[in-house]
């Protein structure tokens, strides 16, 4: 009785499932993307997309896309990474190393020399600002929030303080050790 009643159950459960309907949405540069190759996607505090391609950054609503004023400059560098703090600071890592920062009405650059390749970002616990690279080693950015680019601490950690120069992603477990 008591394996009919599993198998029962284990017939129903499946019925349930593979009857019902998934609905995807496919967006392509026809609906408002720079590019259909997507590098990066991030979901900031209003639950807002933001989309990083090879050929720019937009932010997504939910019923359309919005060109980021200023990144059109970037159409022909590749978005790797998206790091937003809030909607008047998104930090933004190119795949030739480059740092660039969103303020909310413009975009500037923040590190314009290639640090490696692939600027890979990563917040920390402690709202500090990773970024990995590789052939540079990692940065910090202590103070990611500060909305003055002068009064920004940044420090560098590569094979001299025994952090080796090829660093493909900076994480963190549950206890808050990197």
């Amino acid at each position: 009785c008591r394996q009919r009643f599993f198998l029962i159950l284990h017939l129903f459960l499946n019925n349930s499932i593979l009857s019902q309907q998934i609905q995807f949405d496919n967006f392509k540069t026809s609906r408002g993307l720079p590019s259909n190759n997507v590098n990066t996607l991030v979901v900031d505090e209003n639950g807002q997309l933001w989309v990083g391609t090879e050929k720019g950054l937009v932010l997504f609503n939910g019923s359309r896309f919005f060109k980021i004023p200023g990144t059109e400059r970037l159409s022909s560098e590749s978005i790797f990474s998206v790091k937003v703090i809030s909607s008047k600071n998104v930090w933004i890592g190119l795949q030739n190393g480059r740092i660039y920062r969103y303020n909310g009405m413009e975009l500037e650059p923040y590190i314009s020399q290639s640090i490696g390749k692939y600027a890979n970002l990563f917040l920390d616990s402690k709202q500090r600002l990773w970024i990995a690279t590789e052939g540079d080693g990692a940065f910090l950015i202590s103070n990611p929030d500060e909305l003055s680019n002068k009064k920004i601490k940044i420090s560098h950690f590569s094979d001299d303080q025994d952090m080796p120069d090829v660093v493909y992603e900076v994480r963190e477990d549950l206890n808050g050790k990197l």
